[in-house]
């Protein structure tokens, strides 16, 4: 199998590389993927910064992009940068896959950490007709806009006999759709919420519409948020920490 893995994501204008959260965090998700796994492509897609002077080690490629917005999307989903945060993530993803001619890719937020080789998930989950990811864990707002169990997309293998460019315009429908349903039946907070989580419910939705629902890591192999804490790690393979968690799960000198 081909395999690589991909990351995506934006730095705002005016903000300065290497203070920015999200390059510290992959500075340390690549580290530790190296040490288990030398030679697997990583591809970094990056908008609003370069990052081609910036030493990764052997075989990280940065991909710049532009967010583009393409119309029709919900106005405020756009004006609170909920568009130039999300959108890229999926497209980029997807446009890996048949740019590079790749069989799987595992797709990452740059809050992620290894403890052992990804070809063991790409072993058990690639190159299927599946989509693989961890079901979400917004369990109060789920049971309001009735989305169960979802899916959190910080984490997903995406193989190509699935990475269907067709998903994308059910993102931008679904979107629309959850967003104005929900709009005066949840408080200012979950709202903003919802429009957090809304791509990564889109694709959830697109498969459960496609008879192929979403299937889930072996929760002992990926973990979410604080989960190895309390959890048995000896198999753990893939932990996304979420953002909040940084300075507890990412080592100093990174930061």
């Amino acid at each position: 199998m081909k395999n690589a893995i991909v990351y995506s994501f934006v730095v705002r204008s005016g903000h300065i590389i290497k203070y920015v959260p999200c390059y510290q965090q992959l500075k340390y998700s690549i580290d530790t993927l190296r040490k288990y796994n030398q030679d697997i492509p990583v591809y970094v897609h990056v908008s609003g910064a370069q990052l081609s002077n910036l030493a990764f080690g052997k075989n990280v490629h940065i991909v710049n992009f532009d967010v583009v917005d393409d119309g029709g999307w919900p106005q405020d989903w756009v004006e609170w940068g909920y568009l130039e945060f999300l959108k890229h993530r999926w497209e980029n993803a997807i446009g890996s896959i048949h740019k590079y001619n790749l069989d799987n890719i595992l797709y990452l937020d740059t809050d992620t950490v290894f403890h052992n080789d990804p070809e063991l998930l790409f072993k058990r989950y690639g190159s299927t007709e599946h989509l693989w990811a961890k079901p979400d864990n917004s369990s109060d707002l789920m049971s309001k806009v009735e989305v169960w169990p979802g899916m959190n997309d910080g984490q997903f293998i995406l193989s190509k006999e699935v990475a269907n460019k067709d998903i994308l315009g059910h993102m931008k429908f679904y979107v629309n759709h959850i967003l104005s349903k929900h709009k005066n039946n949840l408080n200012e907070e979950e709202y903003k919420n919802l429009c957090w989580v809304s791509t990564q419910y889109a694709v959830w939705d697109y498969f459960q519409n496609h008879n192929n629902p979403v299937k889930y890591f072996d929760e002992n192999e990926v973990m979410l948020h604080v989960e190895p804490e309390y959890k048995n790690t000896d198999k753990l393979i893939l932990h996304h920490y979420y953002s909040g968690n940084t300075h507890k799960f990412v080592p100093g000198e990174y930061l």
